[in-house]
């Protein structure tokens, strides 16, 4: 029995081997989210917080696993586990308030996992024709880099200004604490779609993308989390279920299918999507037919 699941069976005395292994692994999960080397910790972490910060917390946290791609019952699981543990918690007098994120709902309606070469053009214009142009070029340069460079959100939210140089036309990623930086050449329309933006957003030092929402002036730069919503709500705009995760899939996965005709290997690729090993891009390689069917051209000549 591991560290964790010692730790669960002190709140769950009663529950059965089983339950106290999943409840351990959903916990692993939360740890890792919240880069915490243990278990203890991570519950310290969570029962010091106030009510209103934990639930955000939480709420930041669902979202990460939507955009996971799993499904919506493991994620439902999750959420419940660390529901569970609060409850526990509550009762050994050791918290006075609630966890109350709810599960999400699950509409029966499948998830796109490829975006066709109509419905990436429609967001793009989408995000390009918002009445607000401040906010329509920053939109609009954020999904260029989504799926251009398929950057994961959190990188694209970690971007600062300096990063991007527009004469070289390049734009410095940070991976992690214990990887070196990585810079990436950018197509002419991602310049462009940067250099429109920066036009609204001027030359201060900062964020590269800045948060526009009057109501948020906490911190000047976009979360991952916002990102996630302003990809989410243009696709709802034009009835389209879309997030940065799927559109960052499907341009790992048309690369993947130009890279077999001009023979660039698995490890070559890994310098474009910026995974860490090739086994991530087995995924990609065992949908083949399904790719073959329904990528359309998700690169920048769109």
């Amino acid at each position: 029995m591991n560290n964790t699941t010692n730790i669960i069976k002190h709140f769950f005395p009663n529950k059965s081997e089983s339950t106290l292994l999943a409840y351990s692994k959903d916990l692993d999960f939360f740890k890792e989210f919240l880069k915490k080397e243990s278990a203890r910790e991570t519950l310290d972490l969570l029962f010091g917080l106030p009510e209103s910060q934990a639930n955000l917390v939480v709420l930041h946290y669902k979202t990460e696993l939507l955009e996971s791609g799993q499904s919506i019952s493991s994620i439902n699981r999750k959420l419940s586990t660390l529901r569970s543990l609060v409850k526990a918690a509550n009762n050994e007098g050791l918290l006075n308030w609630k966890l109350t994120i709810p599960n999400e709902k699950n509409d029966n309606q499948p998830a796109i996992t490829c975006l066709n070469k109509e419905q990436i053009i429609l967001l793009l214009n989408t995000a390009k024709t918002q009445e607000n142009k401040k906010k329509s070029t920053r939109d609009y340069a954020i999904i260029r880099l989504l799926f251009d460079l398929a950057l994961k959100r959190q990188i694209i939210a970690d971007l600062d200004l300096k990063d991007y140089d527009a004469t070289r036309k390049t734009i410095t990623i940070r991976l992690g604490q214990d990887l070196p930086n990585k810079v990436k050449l950018l197509p002419i329309k991602t310049v462009n779609a940067l250099n429109s933006w920066l036009k609204y957003r001027g030359k201060d030092e900062g964020p590269l993308f800045e948060n526009l929402d009057i109501a948020a002036k906490k911190s000047r730069g976009l979360s991952s989390t916002s990102i996630y919503r302003i990809v989410k709500q243009l696709g709802e705009s034009v009835r389209l279920q879309v997030t940065p995760e799927e559109i960052r899939k499907a341009s790992i996965k048309e690369v993947m299918t130009h890279a077999e005709r001009l023979g660039i290997s698995d490890h070559e690729l890994l310098v474009f999507s910026d995974h860490k090993h090739t086994v991530s891009l087995k995924r990609f390689k065992n949908q083949k037919h399904k790719i073959q069917e329904s990528l359309s051209n998700l690169v920048a000549r769109n």
